[in-house]
């Protein structure tokens, strides 16, 4: 029976649930299903939203608004089942190539989907759902986290970021928790016992615990000791982030021994111990950056290996007109490019002598000569419109640049003008908008221009990495909500960090309150009032569940502080290195490109010199010389534009030749030869024109 029913298994092993065949019509149709556009789109919408909704809850709703999240979170879910039905039955479950729950997201999934269905059971049948449900519900974010998986981009990120958490990064953190382990020893035995203090009006005559307790004072505990190992390691873990490490120490120093008040500057030479440990927290933290840029420098070597793997196609080249290569020639111009430099640098310094009480003459030479510079930027537009061709020059995004920001200081100037002619009443406000924008025109500057481009190409590997900073930001926001909303900061039982613009009462002042704990500003304040004891009837409060307090912020600040932040910084310096890098190659390459382009053009110039000579010589001939002198000519004529044409890049030699050719023709009034010879040269003339925008197409496409 056994052997039977593993057989029917084996041959069933790619069916759907053991039912439907591979080739199945309903199998198809769950796959165009599952396939098609507004399935997908159907799907990211409702993601988008169950996101929205998870970032909508606080405790203070109202039972209106509560009552629409219930309606619209039991119509996600029932789009979430329906889904995974379409899918196990296009896919399968467990079973054929490539089933359902093969994927780790979707065994996620699946967990989401029944946790959703238990907290609908709940609101239905009881009035109170469990507060695990509500953290749980959370997790719906990670839905969003799968959506960007599946971006190319974001899979740039992820890859160097995970192969640096498991290794390089790793390493580094080990080796920072054993530094951290040895410093939490030796706090621990010179100051275990000692971080107490007594809390009274008159502190004279208190020395020791039992003097504060006769006394009828209280004895407490300094926010972070070395009483044990685990609190010693949270200690040096705050001093590591560089958030109220002075305290700490000067804590340190005035500490006196176990169960006695502490003395100022009792111990002084203990602050050795503590800058000791700050001075490695330096060198920690620039290694914990260096582990990143290695691990991406290495992912970039990686893709750049496959890139070179990949075939290589010949691009294709673009025929230019004699009026085009003009065009171009004038942009090449050394000349052209310090006119358009000095009117960039002299429109920025006029737009910097405006004053508020100048006078009208004052103003009118300022616009003349804004005018004038302007027309200058205008006419670079034109030449590349006319060298390059409308569709290239769309091609460019560069040249959208350029083009807005003429057209910013052409509509400044007009409205400068009418403002000064007083035909026109215009807006202060637009009038400082696009006097502003005029600003823009320091982009135009090579070196400004330089690292505009690098910042633009830095862009593509910065976004990725700041999107999953705001992930992180918005699921860490959701779980405070969810976890200190209920904290009370009020006159009688006061906080330190929480107050009315710091806290977690809704989402908008929890995301404002991570983005300061993420830039260390003052978190261990936070801490300290998320980790205080529970007042008598508090039964909201986290304090009695010290670890909650504990794992939220350590676990954020070694996420986002140490790991994407430092990720953050490798990238952007890898990038601005490597476009540097590139950038300097390019320049060479075009410095290379305009020197053989100038002395291409000296080669043709020189041809075309020589031809026309050789017209005129032809027109003033008078046909009168003989044979043998027509022949000789002719040779003379061919040596010389052969000459010319092998010349290359020596176009001295070129017009010599050229110069005697002429002179020859002349003295020998052969217009037979010299016709000849015209044709010769204007062969030449063509075949120096291509090899002219042979070298322009090559330095277009470089």
């Amino acid at each position: 029976m056994l052997e039977s029913v593993r057989e029917w298994l084996q041959e069933r092993r790619n069916y759907s649930l053991f039912i439907l065949h591979p080739n199945s019509r309903v199998r198809e149709i769950f796959h165009n299903i599952n396939d098609h556009r507004l399935f997908e789109l159907a799907h990211t919408l409702l993601v988008l939203l169950s996101c929205s909704m998870v970032c909508v809850e606080n405790p203070d709703l109202s039972p209106e608004i509560r009552w629409k999240l219930d309606v619209a979170s039991v119509i996600i879910t029932i789009f979430f089942v329906l889904e995974i039905l379409v899918k196990v039955i296009g896919d399968g479950l467990v079973c054929g190539a490539m089933p359902y729950l093969q994927s780790p997201w979707n065994i996620f999934n699946v967990f989401l989907v029944v946790v959703s269905l238990v907290d609908i059971v709940y609101m239905m049948a009881f009035p109170y759902r469990p507060r695990i449900l509500k953290t749980l519900k959370i997790l719906q974010l990670f839905r969003m986290m799968r959506m960007m998986t599946e971006s190319i981009m974001m899979n740039t990120v992820l890859e160097p970021l995970v192969d640096a958490v498991s290794g390089s990064i790793s390493a580094v953190g080990t080796l920072t928790i054993i530094i951290m382990f040895l410093y939490s020893l030796l706090g621990i035995q010179l100051f275990k016992g000692s971080f107490y203090y007594c809390e009274g009006s008159n502190l004279a005559n208190i020395r020791t615990k039992a003097d504060c307790l006769n006394a009828g004072y209280q004895w407490l505990r300094k926010p972070y000791d070395f009483n044990s190992v685990p609190f010693g390691m949270l200690t040096m873990s705050i001093m590591f982030t560089m958030d109220g490490w002075s305290d700490i120490m000067y804590n340190g120093v005035n500490s006196v021994g176990v169960e006695q008040q502490p003395v100022l500057n009792n111990r002084p030479w203990v602050a050795i111990v503590f800058v000791s440990f700050m001075w490695l927290s330096f060198f920690l933290a620039d290694m914990f950056i260096g582990a990143a840029t290695e691990s991406q420098q290495y992912f970039l070597i990686r893709r750049r290996e496959q890139l070179w793997s990949l075939p290589r196609f010949e691009t294709r080249r673009t025929r230019y007109t004699l009026l085009q290569m003009r065009a171009q020639a004038i942009l090449f111009d050394p000349r052209y490019k310090a006119a358009i430099s000095l009117s960039i640098l002299f429109s920025v310094v006029l737009m910097g002598l405006d004053t508020r009480h100048q006078t009208t003459s004052v103003s009118v030479l300022v616009i003349l000569c804004q005018v004038i510079f302007t027309g200058v930027l205008t006419s670079e537009i034109f030449i590349t419109l006319v060298g390059y061709g409308f569709r290239r020059f769309l091609s460019n995004k560069l040249l959208y640049v350029y083009f807005f920001i003429t057209l910013i200081m052409a509509i400044s100037l007009s409205l400068d003008m009418i403002q000064l002619t007083g035909s026109m009443t215009i807006s202060p406000t637009a009038l400082m908008v696009f006097r502003l924008l005029r600003y823009s025109q320091a982009l135009r500057s090579k070196m400004v221009r330089k690292f505009t481009v690098i910042l633009m190409k830095s862009l593509q590997w910065i976004w990725p990495i700041c999107i999953l900073l705001m992930f992180i930001l918005t699921l860490y926001a959701n779980v405070g909500v969810d976890a200190f909303s209920t904290l009370e900061c009020s006159e009688d039982y006061p906080c330190i960090g929480l107050n009315r613009y710091t806290n977690f009462k809704h989402f908008g002042r929890a995301v404002l309150t991570v983005l300061r704990i993420f830039t260390g500003d003052g978190w261990s304040d936070i801490w300290i009032d998320a980790s205080r004891p529970c007042r008598p009837g508090d039964d909201f409060c986290v304090g009695r569940d010290k670890w909650i307090p504990m794992i939220y912020f350590v676990s954020f600040v070694i996420i986002s502080q140490i790991i994407l932040w430092n990720m953050l910084i490798a990238f952007i310096v890898e990038a601005v290195e490597q476009n540097t890098r590139i950038r300097d190659e390019e320049e060479l390459k075009e410095d290379e490109r305009e020197r053989e382009l100038e002395e291409r053009q000296r080669g043709v110039a020189a041809g075309v010199a020589a031809a026309g000579s050789c017209t005129r010589s032809r027109s003033s001939s008078s046909g009168s010389s003989s044979s043998r002198n027509s022949i000789s000519s002719s040779r003379s004529c061919s040596r010389s534009s052969s000459s010319c044409s092998g010349s290359g890049s020596s176009s001295g030699s070129c017009r010599r030749n050229m110069s005697s050719s002429s002179r020859s023709c002349n003295r020998r009034s052969s217009s037979g030869s010299c016709s000849r010879w015209s044709s010769s040269g204007e062969l030449e003339q063509e075949e120096q024109q291509r090899e002219l925008q042979q070298v322009q197409e090559e330095q277009e496409s470089g």
